[in-house]
This record gives structure tokens, sequence and C-alpha cells, in this order.
């Protein structure tokens, strides 16, 4: 079986929930099918200090068959934060392709505030009350 490689933006890693067809029946409650786990971790440091930029996924291309009818995953791959590729590439070079879209949940970088640019992102205040 051959992969399907899954390359991710996302801050977090993000467990993608497929469901069982609607019935006929009203009361029929919808059965998790399966569930796909796609890593995160991207702009978190590690352990070991490493900030990746992005991370790699591999699934198998009958997972893949389910992921792609999930609203959700539509939705992270239409915003930039997930690509897909049935080539596995280096993660650095896939995700600076994949432009500047960043994950809302994403920790604060020192690019993410007031800058010598002008252009001011968040304004930081201490909270205290100036003398």
């Amino acid at each position: 079986m051959s992969n399907v490689h899954i390359y991710s933006k996302l801050a977090n890693s993000q467990k993608y929930t497929v469901y069982s067809p609607p019935t006929e029946n009203a009361n029929d409650v919808p059965r998790v099918v399966r569930e796909i786990l796609i890593k995160g971790g991207a702009g978190l440091a590690t352990k070991h200090l490493i900030t990746p930029n992005g991370v790699h996924t591999a699934i198998t291309a009958e997972e893949y068959a389910h992921l792609k009818n999930v609203h959700l995953f539509k939705v992270h791959v239409e915003k930039g934060f997930i690509h897909v590729d049935d080539k596995q590439f280096d993660v650095d070079q896939v995700v600076s392709d994949m432009g500047d879209a960043q994950d809302p949940s994403a920790p604060l970088t020192p690019s993410d505030f007031e800058g010598g640019d002008g252009d001011k992102k968040i304004a930081v205040t201490t909270g205290k009350k100036g003398k």
C-alpha cells in the first residue's frame, strides 16, 4: 500500500474523526468509523530546543480516502495549514512553499509584536498604571 504524505503547519496534533453516513432513521446517532491522527508541533520547541516549521505524517491511501471527506481537514487544506503529496520531501522545503498562513493557536514569537518596521501587530501592555 502506498503512503500519502501530509505536511502540517498546525501547532497541535489534530485527530480527524470519520463518522458513519446518516441513515433515514432520525434516532440513529452517527458512529465513529475511524480516527486519523495528523501530527502537529510547528512552532513549538521540543525538549532539544528545536523548533520545527512543519511536521510530516505518513498515512495510507485508504486513510486518505476517508480523510479527504472530513470537513475540518478540507478547511485546514484551504487555509494553507496542511499540504498533501504522494511523495515524501524535506518538511522545511514544503512548509516554506505553503505560504505565510499561521495557525491561530501557535505560540507568539518576537515577530508577532511591534517591530522596527512600523507595522504594529500586537501591542504589549504590562497592566500597571502609570505614575
